[in-house]
Order: C-alpha cells, then sequence, then structure tokens
C-alpha cells in the first residue's frame, strides 16, 4: 500500500503539470556486471587512473565528485591535451534499452518536458528526438559553453516548455564545453541561472531569455534517478531558490517529488530533511528499482 505521497504524485500524473527530472540511474538500471561501470564515479577513476602513475581502486570517502573532478583537471596539466569534458564525452556512448524506451514514451505520450543531469544522449534515441534551439523575439542567446536554450524533441515545439521535450541541465556530450562535473564549474553554473529566473529585471529592456530553468519554477518536478546528496551543490541551491521563490509567490507555488530507492541512513535522514523543507516529498520505492522503472510505468 502507497502512502499519500505516491497518490498525490499519481494525481499530478493525471492532472497537474509534471516535468520530470532525471538523472544517471536511468541508465544505471538494470546493468550487468560484465557490462562497464557507466557511473560518474566510476567514468571518472577510469580518466583518473589513465593519467596518474599510481591508480587507485575507488575514489575515497571525504571527497566529493565534484572536487574529484578538478583534482583530476590539477593531474592532467602537462600529461593530456584534449579537455578533461572531452575525455568524459568520449566514454558517454550510452545506448537506450526497454525501460529507457517505456519511460520516455510514456512522457513522450503526457506531452511534458525533461530535464535530465545526464551529458548522453540514450533518452533522445528512444524516440529519435533531434536539437533545436529555442529562440526568444527571434534570437538566440547562448554559446556551446552554456547551451541552455536547447532541447532535443521529435520535432521543432512553438512552446518546448509545455510540450515533449530533452533539455540538459548540466551540459551535453555534443558540446563538450557544456559539460559541467567540478565544483568550480557547478559555482560558475549559480551565477549564470540567476540570469534566468523568474521575474528578473531586465535593463534596456533586454529580452528575460527562456532556458530549461523556466520549467524548473514553473512545473510540477518529479525527480528520479538521481542520488541528489550533498554533492549536487547546483541542483540543491536549485531548489532552495525554487522554495524561496514559491514562499514570496504562493499563488504560484507547484508540486516536487523524488523517488527514493535508498533504506533509512543517517545520510539519507538528512536528504530527506532537506527535500522535504524545501517542498518535495519523497515518494518510498526502496530497494524496489524494478518497482519502478518497469511496473510504475505501466501501471500509470
Amino acid at each position: 500500500m502507497r502512502n499519500k505521497n505516491f497518490k498525490e504524485l499519481i494525481n499530478t500524473l493525471k492532472v497537474g503539470k509534471p516535468c520530470f527530472i532525471i538523472g544517471n540511474g536511468i541508465n544505471r538500471y538494470n546493468q550487468k556486471k560484465s557490462e562497464d561501470d557507466i557511473s560518474w564515479e566510476g567514468l571518472l577513476l577510469e580518466i583518473y587512473n589513465d593519467i596518474v602513475t599510481k591508480p587507485r581502486k575507488f575514489i575515497p570517502e571525504g571527497i566529493a565528485l565534484t572536487e574529484f573532478f578538478d583534482v583530476i583537471d590539477l593531474e592532467k596539466d602537462g600529461k593530456v591535451k584534449r579537455s578533461l569534458q572531452k575525455e568524459f564525452a568520449r566514454k558517454l556512448d550510452f545506448n537506450p534499452k526497454l525501460h529507457h524506451e517505456i519511460i520516455v514514451n510514456k512522457i513522450q505520450d503526457l506531452n511534458v518536458p525533461i530535464l535530465t543531469t545526464n551529458f548522453d544522449f540514450a533518452l533522445e534515441r528512444t524516440v529519435n528526438a533531434e536539437m533545436h534551439r529555442y529562440r526568444t523575439n527571434g534570437l538566440r542567446l547562448l554559446s556551446d559553453f552554456y547551451p541552455w536554450d536547447s532541447y532535443f524533441s521529435d520535432s521543432e515545439k512553438e512552446d518546448p516548455f509545455n510540450a515533449f521535450s530533452i533539455w540538459h541541465m548540466h551540459g551535453q556530450k555534443n558540446y563538450t564545453r557544456s559539460i559541467k562535473l567540478g565544483l568550480n564549474q557547478y559555482l560558475l553554473m549559480v551565477d549564470r541561472a540567476k540570469r534566468y529566473f523568474p521575474n528578473q529585471k531586465t535593463e534596456n529592456e533586454i529580452p528575460n531569455y527562456s532556458t530549461w530553468i523556466k520549467i524548473f519554477f514553473e512545473r510540477d518536478i518529479i525527480i528520479f534517478g538521481l542520488g541528489l546528496n550533498e554533492q549536487e551543490v547546483f541542483i540543491r541551491w536549485l531548489l532552495l531558490q525554487r522554495a524561496k521563490f514559491f514562499k514570496s509567490n504562493p499563488d504560484l507555488k507547484r508540486n516536487g517529488f523524488y523517488i527514493n530507492h535508498s533504506e533509512p541512513s543517517k545520510q539519507n535522514v538528512g536528504k530527506k530533511f532537506f527535500l522535504e523543507s524545501v517542498g518535495i516529498k519523497y515518494v518510498d520505492f526502496i530497494k524496489d528499482h524494478d518497482g519502478f522503472y518497469n511496473g510504475f510505468w505501466n501501471k500509470t
């Protein structure tokens, strides 16, 4: 028997204004032991070991992945000519599996957006989605460093913020400079994101360009496949800003849900406290990945 939050999630899918925030868990689900490790931890460790003379078998506790990325960047100076983002992008040739198709096709039927923290195109490949760039007043604003106005879909949309579209929050592999993995890069994203918050004043009547941040603030968000632990500095900061915006504008408040697979622990208790404090409700599928990635989508 699912709890109240589960029932609210189902109701939001039926009558709300949902969007989905999808992390790398969708790629890692149902991975066979014989397949390569496609976790961010595994990929970064592989790159690290390609560079240093003394390889490591694991990333030690006490260092966030964002910090580990920056450490690798320090280590590679003079050893690797390609940027670290290019090295990382070369390892992101993921193909969709059956559960990708089930989930993305369902979201496509709902005709709602996807925001993803992933850099690969497994989601897009399920529906042969192509990239488009949204224009404000006929203008295109952003570069390959912050391509936040680009989305992928089955066709170009007049209003991609209220239709099926896939947006990459942390960058995408075809624009390697856009890939953001390091702590320094996260901090720079914070400064950039502030420009696209709702109700921002513009100088000299410059248009307030629309990016995926518009979706983040204006729709009910359903988060899955994302650990959202303390190292997710950027998205947790965004959730705080979203909560502050709704507090100042209660008539614009939207729902939020987080699909949880983790058993209670000190870390999980803290994460749950944080998420509920910013208006994100826990929907528990504890240790039940099959129940969510397969059963949930076949019933909704």
